[in-house]
């Protein structure tokens, strides 16, 4: 008998979608908390916010993220950006240890502005796990659908704090997250960046 294998997640082969200034390349992961995971062989996988997030918060003035070697657990922080004098913890989209960070783009959190998949991303996890991006994780098209939903909560319960979002042009305000007060705030980030608790 011949035993397979598989030796790393499978990469998806879908179309990016847009959603006005909001990409979300088709080859990669989403999970609920506004990261994604890229499956790079041999079980690595890097890892990042995605453009909801980056647009979400504007200008990043910091993130903090873990070091190589330590261990990170999907729906946990793993890192947490830092903003107009606010904070957001981003879950791990998998489970794995970090063996790199982006060091560039933690010196210069600017570099998230243009591209926050690329050249953009966070960490580089090890996997211990062949099927690690095939759990409680979004295709680009589901992923689509979840900030579509992120989008209308704003435009429904914070407007007129944030642009219109439509299919006839309409965009999502950059930097949002600074114009709600501190109670719109801990409730928009529970609902759609949702991190596990300890």
């Amino acid at each position: 008998a011949i035993e397979y294998r598989r030796t790393h997640a499978l990469i998806p082969q879908e179309a990016a979608v847009q959603l006005g200034p909001i990409q979300l390349p088709g080859d990669r992961y989403y999970h609920p908390g506004h990261t994604w995971a890229k499956p790079t062989g041999a079980g690595e996988v890097l890892v990042g916010l995605d453009a909801f997030a980056r647009r979400f918060v504007g200008d990043v003035k910091r993130i903090v993220a873990p070091t190589p070697g330590q261990e990170v657990e999907q729906g946990r922080a793993a890192w947490t950006i830092e903003f107009d004098g606010r904070k957001l913890e981003q879950p791990a989209p998998v489970d794995g240890e970090v063996v790199a960070v982006n060091e560039e783009v933690l010196r210069h959190p600017e570099e998230l502005r243009e591209d926050p998949y690329e050249r953009g991303w966070l960490l580089k996890v090890k996997s211990k796990r062949a099927d690690c991006c095939s759990t409680n994780l979004f295709s680009a098209s589901l992923a689509k659908k979840w900030v579509e939903l992120a989008i209308q909560e704003l435009q429904r319960t914070y407007s007129p704090l944030v642009g219109a979002v439509s299919q006839d042009g309409g965009e999502l305000v950059e930097g949002v997250a600074k114009m709600l007060d501190d109670e719109k705030w801990e409730h928009f980030k529970r609902q759609y960046f949702p991190v596990a608790q300890a």
